[in-house]
């Protein structure tokens, strides 16, 4: 008998959660390099897999997930190590219907259908789409400034412009994405959450750990996750699914005899090149 796992795969726009599932299929698919869990086999249609997976392989930009076509993909995967069977259901959803939930307080039913059952999370991050929050000792000083512009009554200073909640810092948004699962209507009472940073390699080796990347860059989020041990249990994986820059490496990944050995994965108890690591991880 196996276990059924349902794991969300949460991001805002670009977060690279498609290119992510474009990679893990030829990963567990071809076995070109040692991981956790292999494919036993797939539930449903393989077109949208083979698809993204194919330009993957191609190095081609792997097409973002638009609103309106999002696939629920499950796989039937078998741990190397034990030979436990999961059910494992991912949803290739658009980022913007997550950037959405946090606009509009709505979600699609095809996401509540999934995340009530969820046991887990993919939370995506990428280090070029972040969004920094601004400190008020660093805006005190234009305020005032500001301030003193409008009281000699210059004509041409516009007034304030009103909030916009697309230019929210990143971290507050996925606080929330989190924080939404945890209380009604899904009230899930604890998740385990593989925080992946995708584009690891843009780091450089700079950044050290993806956990120390994680506090230094989006430390609402470490220190949310952290503080709520009772509802999260969580890990963090430095992920670069393609292995480099299509534009400037692209030459050099097409070159790999073995494909799958593009993939960079950083993190704790996982081999080099093995994607599905972090899924293994949420499933406990």
């Amino acid at each position: 008998m196996s276990l059924v796992c349902k794991q969300l795969v949460l991001g805002l726009p670009g977060t690279g959660k498609t290119t992510f599932l474009a990679a893990l299929w030829y990963l567990v698919v071809w076995g070109e390099v040692n991981t956790a869990l292999r494919l036993d086999r797939l539930h449903g249609n393989r077109e949208h897999l083979n698809r993204i997976s194919n330009e993957w392989l191609s190095c081609r930009p792997v097409e973002r997930t638009p609103i309106g076509s999002e696939t629920i993909v499950s796989m039937k995967l078998v741990a190397t190590d034990s030979g436990e069977r999961t059910d494992v259901f991912f949803p290739d959803m658009s980022g913007e219907l997550f950037n959405l939930q946090w606009k509009e307080r709505k979600c699609s039913r095809a996401h509540y259908d999934l995340a009530r059952d969820a046991s887990g999370v993919l939370l995506f991050l990428h280090p070029g789409s972040v969004v920094e929050p601004v400190r008020i000792d660093d805006v005190s000083p234009i305020v005032e400034e500001l301030a003193g512009v409008r009281a000699a009554g210059d004509p041409d200073e516009e007034g304030p412009r009103p909030w916009d909640p697309d230019r929210a810092p990143t971290q507050v948004k996925l606080v929330e994405l989190l924080q939404f699962l945890v209380r009604e209507p899904f009230a899930i009472p604890h998740l385990r959450v593989a925080v992946v940073v995708s584009a690891w390699d843009l780091l450089g080796g700079q950044a050290g750990s993806p956990a120390d990347w994680l506090a230094a860059r989006l430390p609402l989020v470490q220190q949310y996750l952290r503080t709520n041990a009772e509802r999260y249990t969580a890990r963090v994986y430095g992920v670069s699914a393609q292995g480099g820059d299509l534009r400037r490496d692209g030459e050099r990944l097409l070159r790999e005899v073995a494909p799958a050995k593009r993939i960079v994965v950083v993190g704790d108890d996982t081999l080099p090149h093995d994607l599905t690591a972090p899924v293994r991880w949420v499933m406990g």
